[in-house]
């Protein structure tokens, strides 16, 4: 039989040379990063982002009627009697708070989904949808007045809930 030369190890299948820098990933790190991946892959992570997703888009009909409210009693539109920052007090604030909640949610869950699949986050078109929704997300709130139409914001961050066609597969 064929021995292995002297100082050759083998690592994930390969043999190697202890005399050759080699980058290896440490096995703390390695079995955190499996761990990982598979919690990625588990129904109730993409069930408690499906459930994220869900909760944003509710907030965002809401904050969409509240604003259509607000435009149609500043334009005197007859079917809106009351001004909706008196009957909805506070409920800018409170979508401004929700909305940025959700930012740094999916923010986290992008992160831990990059930390767990690596590089190849970027082989499936769903993750994409997700990069630029967040990044679109966090560029809006670093820069608040954003010279961009915010429907025009609204409906790539709402692009996000195309998303949920991952649930019925």
């Amino acid at each position: 039989g064929h021995s292995p030369k002297r100082g050759a190890e083998e690592v994930h299948g390969k043999k190697i040379d202890k005399t050759e820098t080699v980058t290896q990933t440490p096995r703390k790190l390695q079995r955190l990063l499996d761990a990982s991946a598979k919690c990625v892959e588990k129904p109730a992570f993409e069930g408690l982002v499906g459930f994220l997703i869900l909760a944003n888009t509710f907030v965002m009909i809401f904050e969409t009627q509240y604003m259509g409210l607000t435009s149609g009693y500043q334009t005197g539109l007859p079917l809106v009697e009351e001004n909706p920052r008196e009957t909805w007090p506070g409920a800018k604030d409170v979508f401004i708070f929700l909305d940025r909640a959700f930012t740094i949610a999916f923010t986290l869950e992008l992160a831990f989904r990059f930390f767990a699949l690596r590089c190849t986050i970027f082989k499936y078109p769903m993750n994409w949808l997700d990069i630029i929704a967040v990044a679109v997300s966090l560029l809006q709130w670093a820069v608040e007045s954003i010279p961009v139409n915010p429907t025009i914001l609204r409906l790539v961050r709402a692009a996000r809930l195309v998303r949920g066609i991952r649930f019925l597969k």
